[in-house]
């Protein structure tokens, strides 16, 4: 019974220390102004990458956001702005002008396959 706690702990604080389990991309390897303020490098409040990956193919806590067509800028700006779910909201931490460029970069990927 000890070694299970133990093993869940560790688990726990594996995830905890892995954050969303994300991986940021490299500043050098993206063109798209919304995917570098997606992965931080414009403004270090937006930790989209961490849940939702450097390219937006998602992780164990944030969805992938490739191949979402149903999504609208509407939709997406909002989810940004007000947070839903486990997602937290970015209203005071990210400029509407940010907030559009990522739901643009969002959007470019959302409409492929």
């Amino acid at each position: 019974m000890r070694r299970t706690g133990t093993s869940l702990a560790l688990v726990a604080a594996t995830m905890i220390v892995a954050g969303c389990g994300g991986s940021q991309l490299a500043k050098e390897a993206i063109s798209d102004p919304g995917q570098m303020i997606f992965n931080a490098h414009v403004n270090p409040e937006a930790t989209c990458w961490t849940c939702h990956n450097g390219n937006g193919g998602g992780s164990f806590w944030g969805p992938r956001l490739i191949g979402r067509q149903k999504l609208t800028e509407e939709k997406v700006v909002r989810q940004i702005h007000d947070g839903k779910g486990r997602m937290p909201p970015f209203k005071g931490k990210l400029t509407d002008d940010e907030m559009r460029k990522v739901a643009a970069w969002v959007l470019s990927i959302a409409a492929k396959p």
